[in-house]
């Protein structure tokens, strides 16, 4: 299993299991590390959903009780191969990521059980639920990278009406 891609690149794999073996080994190291801080850690985004073709990038969202823990973990997360990108587009999010340059993993540390930390896991269960609903984002997905080749930004902007559709459908 090959994990990364070039900062803002776009390229799309078929799903691999290693990626759940990858998620699951990263989650526990990162709570090892970061426990004082961190309620749970979970694997999310596409690679955590079987089936579902992805970049090879392993999404990891962190619970945390107040945002002011997020900042606290900034040094532990340098000495664990992260660095932090500073403000990339998602509200409410502190966002990490491992190989500057070459990102392998991203780590979105968020509210425990706030409206962020729901939405990640909501959207994540409901892919891995609904065939229909997994193959539709994954159509919508091999189009946009298709056109957002070298722009992961928009790319990642253009899913946002799916995955809202999503998790109102879900309320």
């Amino acid at each position: 299993m090959t994990l990364g891609l070039r900062n803002n690149e776009v390229h799309l794999v078929p799903y691999s299991p290693a990626w759940a073996e990858a998620g699951s080994a990263e989650c526990h190291r990162l709570q090892d590390a970061l426990g004082r801080w961190t309620k749970d850690v979970e694997h999310v985004g596409s690679t955590a959903v079987p089936g579902l073709a992805a970049k090879p990038i392993i999404d990891i969202c962190i619970g945390v009780q107040d945002m002011l823990h997020a900042d606290a973990m900034a040094e532990e997360m340098s000495q664990l191969g992260y660095d932090y990108p500073g403000d990339v587009g998602i509200p409410h999010d502190r966002v990490f990521g491992r190989e500057p340059g070459w990102r392998t993993h991203l780590v979105h540390v968020v509210v425990i059980d706030g409206p962020r930390w729901q939405a990640y896991l909501r959207f994540r269960d409901s892919l891995r639920a609904d065939p229909a609903l997994r193959a539709e984002y994954e159509a919508l997905k091999r189009a946009l990278a298709t056109s957002h080749t070298a722009d992961r930004y928009t790319y990642t902007q253009h899913k946002t009406a799916f995955v809202q559709r999503v998790l109102a459908d879900l309320a």
